[in-house]
């Protein structure tokens, strides 16, 4: 028998440009800045090229972040009337509800191949189970391409629902994390101008950050002094800064608050398997359930009581995420970095 492995390599590359845009109602010439991200991925077969696949995958992650660059806009009104060109409303569609397509490929490629395999173990059946085969033969494909049809008509029908100037001359309502519209002072350089929306609210609300566009402050998000990321804290999108001397003392918090927690989970479980009574080979099994338990508990405790930062998903196809810190003072100070 043939076993196959392949090592998979995942890439992602953000970045962005400046768009320039002409209103189609006052004339007004704006730019804002367009940020994507880019992903890409590379299999090598039993561990053979990794090198190579490495290269590929972030060779396919430049090219989607290009291809996303040049074809797909952001929702950015004009700061003079409110308006938002077409040009702009058809990138922003453009890059919403990108995996129906792939989702459409595979029930219309998987569901038509399942069906005639189906369809001809049935013919190989008996005479009974010949008389289903049609059904599979003809009406498992037409199901199949009917459904990925479906699928990208309801693409089109959401895409088509993105219509943001149904209030003009209202202001519209831009998703979170919009790009400020520039304008060029008398200076000849780009300024932004009339800000579309806050970047962050009161203190403790979220901040909408777009990755490969915004930048934290270089400040302590425990002690607010000035510092660098080489002891910030890490998280699969960003670098939160944080000094040396509050790093340590989080991680020791974090320890502390494991210990404990821990402890008293394996105490409370370990009095409430003595008291069922349990057979030696069973008490074990359970004891170990109940440990792997506590300390995934405690792991759990201690890092939302240490971290400084709470990562929600915001718009994953755009890049935003939402942050919410747990000091409202470093809030703060996020979200006047993010608005200047």
């Amino acid at each position: 028998m043939l076993f196959y492995y392949g090592k998979t390599f995942e890439s992602s590359q953000a970045g962005g440009r400046i768009v320039r845009v002409q209103c189609g109602r006052c004339g007004c010439e704006y730019f804002y800045e367009l940020t994507r991200i880019g992903k890409g991925s590379g299999t090598a077969p039993y561990g053979i090229g990794a090198a190579r696949a490495a290269r590929t995958a972030q060779k396919k992650a430049q090219q989607s972040l290009e291809r996303r660059l040049a074809g797909e806009a952001e929702l950015v009104p004009c700061p003079k009337c409110n308006w938002i060109s077409d040009e702009l409303v058809d990138g922003f569609r453009r890059g919403r509800y990108r995996s129906f397509v792939a989702v459409a490929v595979i029930v219309g490629v998987c569901g038509t191949f399942l069906s005639l395999v189906i369809a001809w173990f049935f013919s190989k059946g008996a005479a009974a189970d010949k008389a289903l085969e049609p059904y599979f033969l003809v009406g498992g494909p037409s199901v199949s391409i009917s459904t990925a049809a479906a699928i990208l008509l309801l693409r089109i029908w959401l895409r088509g629902r993105i219509q943001p100037n149904r209030d003009f001359p209202f202001a519209p309502k831009v998703p979170a994390g919009t790009p400020t519209a520039l304008v060029k002072d008398d200076a000849g350089k780009r300024a932004p101008a009339v800000l579309q929306q806050p970047a962050a609210g009161a203190a403790g609300d979220t901040c909408d950050f777009q990755i490969g566009r915004h930048q934290l402050p270089l400040v302590c998000c425990d002690c607010l002094r000035p510092t660098t990321t080489e002891h910030g804290y890490q998280t699969p999108t960003l670098i939160v800064p944080r000094c040396k001397d509050c790093a340590r003392v989080s991680n020791r918090a974090f320890w502390c608050i494991f210990g404990i927690v821990a402890a008293c989970g394996t105490m409370l479980g370990s009095a409430s398997l003595v008291s069922f009574k349990l057979e030696s080979v069973e008490y074990w099994i359970f004891s170990f359930f109940l440990l792997v338990v506590a300390l995934c508990f405690a792991a759990f405790i201690a890092w939302k009581a240490t971290t400084p930062v709470t990562i929600r998903s915001g718009d994953r196809s755009r890049g935003v995420v939402k942050l919410r810190f747990r000091s409202s003072e470093y809030g703060q100070i996020v979200a006047q970095h993010l608005r200047g």
